[in-house]
């Protein structure tokens, strides 16, 4: 019995809850309006829908209906979480045109016999500049704020002041609505004799007040303050006048609109040695009001043809104005070879050869990476002793070439530069010979510095990259380039306890070694190389040696971040 009566409650509570879910839906789904009607020309707004009053949801388009003409318009409106499709009755029962000339429109049936009340009109002044002013282009709906009237109305054309001028004028507007009750209202045309805008060249003066007037007879001064323009800039800026007692805004653009000043001359090079545009131009004589315009050819000149040719030349500043100019390219030919020398390769049987490393070459018009080098090597056997040919040709841009020949010998044994004890043992020979007990470390270093300039002779080239090599060319040969005379220092300074670091010319192709040798105090510059002025680089401050540089074509520029701080 118990049983029954649990599940008599069961579906009660059951069947009250379905009653109540199916009116929840049913509110839900009736809380818009199926259809609504309105007058052509009425806005509608998605709230208008709302069915309950005390619907709090939010009413929102989803697509609005096009009411800008008769007849049924389709829309949907969005009340979460459900989207409602709804239809507008579009009628013509009334009529909104703003016209500028009055109309007759028979009163429509609609309208009640006893509407004597004329339509209430906010109106508001309308400003303009005088470079804009047409009369016929100005509209009476540009003077209304708001018409209220419980029928439609009708704005008729304002009325012109009998001379119109700068400054203000008083116009009269007519609204009339459905009954034919009208209000005539006063609003203000203000029109201001100035310019919207003025452009004003970058670098100039900045324009007085009274180039800002689109015409003349006005009294104007400055609101804003000018004095703190910077005109070097260019920049968009608001300024306030006083024109016949009106404020007024005008715009001003700081621009550069003025080209470079292009001052050419005619450039030389030598047949495929591109140079830039740049090389052509007279700095000293070229200008810009933004002290900055970059230069370009304006088609690429052929390198590859000898004697004069035309080349125009363009300089683009930063906002874009350019100048093109056209001057003279002279291409000449180079009929001098390359220099070229080599060292003999001593190699044992079976091992490996850079052969790279045994030629040295230059060019007074190219640079090493500028010429083509090419090694003839088909006749060497590494595999079996013996000597053999190794030709090397380079090539200049003009095409002017140099052969030499030089020496593979495959040892049975490997060369004797390659004996590090032997070296050690030669140089350390040399220094029981010039080196003295009680000498300090700037006399022993000027000791080796004079036995390397009394002993070893010069000649234009070394296989560079092995210091062991070098060292052995310098103490048994005793001849070499400035690579072999930095190795002799290097083996010398380091077995008679200086301390010293390798340092090299900074350039892509290295062209240049020394050794820099901590002497009591700090570093110093130690090269032993000889020059033809017979000047003497022992213990140089860095700020000497950069003053001989400098006055010598850069032969001592090097990386100052790679080294220590030097005296």
């Amino acid at each position: 019995m118990k049983r029954n009566n649990l599940l008599t409650a069961l579906i009660a509570v059951i069947s009250l809850l379905l009653i109540v879910v199916t009116v929840f839906i049913v509110l839900l789904c009736s809380r818009v309006k199926k259809e609504y009607s309105i007058d052509l020309g009425q806005s509608i707004s998605a709230e208008d829908f709302k069915r309950y009053s005390w619907d709090k949801g939010s009413f929102v388009w989803i697509e609005q209906p096009d009411v800008t003409s008769e007849g049924e318009k389709k829309g949907k409106i969005q009340v979460f979480p459900i989207t409602y499709s709804v239809t507008v009755n579009v009628k013509n029962q009334s009529s909104t045109e703003i016209t500028d000339t009055p109309t007759i429109t028979p009163e429509p049936t609609a309208v009640p016999v006893l509407d004597v009340t004329a339509p209430e009109v906010i109106v508001k002044d309308v400003f303009v500049f005088a470079e804009d002013y047409n009369f016929s282009e100005i509209l009476p709906e540009q003077f209304i704020s708001e018409v209220k009237d419980e029928s439609s109305y009708q704005i008729h054309a304002l009325t012109k002041p009998e001379e119109v001028k700068n400054g203000y004028n008083t116009v009269r507007i007519s609204v009339t609505d459905a009954a034919g009750n009208s209000t005539e209202s006063e609003a203000t045309l203000t029109i201001i004799n100035l310019k919207k805008s003025l452009v004003v060249e970058l670098g100039s003066e900045f324009p007085e007040a009274v180039q800002f007037l689109y015409g003349t007879g006005s009294e104007v001064s400055f609101i804003t303050d000018v004095s703190t323009v910077n005109i070097m800039t260019e920049n968009i800026l608001q300024i306030q006048l006083l024109v016949d007692g009106i404020e007024g805004t005008s715009t001003v653009y700081i621009k550069d609109t003025t080209p470079p000043k292009l001052v050419l001359s005619k450039a030389e090079t030598w047949l495929n040695k591109p140079i830039e545009p740049k090389n052509f131009v007279d700095f000293n004589e070229s200008s810009d009001n933004s002290d900055a315009f970059e230069i370009a050819y304006a088609a690429e000149p052929d390198w590859s043809i000898e004697g004069e040719q035309p080349v125009n030349i363009i300089a683009t500043d930063a906002s874009g104005n350019s100048t093109t100019k056209e001057t003279v390219l002279l291409v000449k030919k180079d009929n001098k070879a390359p220099v070229v020398s080599v060292t003999d390769i001593d190699v044992k049987v079976g091992g490996t050869v850079s052969y790279k490393k045994a030629v040295s070459y230059y060019d007074d018009i190219d640079s090493k990476e500028e010429m083509k080098l090419s090694i003839e090597r088909s006749g060497v056997n590494l595999k079996e002793v013996g000597t053999y040919d190794v030709t090397y040709t380079v090539t200049d841009c003009s095409g002017n070439s140099t052969s030499v020949t030089g020496k593979i010998n495959v040892l049975n044994e490997s060369p004797k530069w390659e004996d590090v004890d032997a070296i050690h043992e030669k140089a350390q020979g040399i220094l029981d010979s010039i080196l003295k007990d009680g000498m300090t470390d700037r006399e022993k270093a000027k000791a080796i510095y004079a036995w390397i300039k009394n002993n070893i002779g010069y000649i234009s080239h070394s296989e560079k990259g092995n210091y062991t090599r070098g060292a052995y060319e310098g103490l048994f040969k005793y001849q070499g380039d400035c690579f072999v005379y930095a190795a002799t220092a290097k083996e010398l300074l380091t077995l008679a306890g200086i301390q010293n670091i390798d340092i090299v010319k900074a350039t892509k192709n290295p062209s240049h070694y020394w050794n820099l040798v901590y002497i009591e105090d700090g570093w110093y510059h130690f090269d032993s190389t000889p020059r033809k002025d017979k000047s003497e680089f022992f213990l140089l401050t860095d700020a000497e040696l950069e003053a001989y540089s400098s006055t010598h074509k850069n032969t001592h520029i090097f990386d100052r971040s790679l080294y220590p701080e030097i005296q």
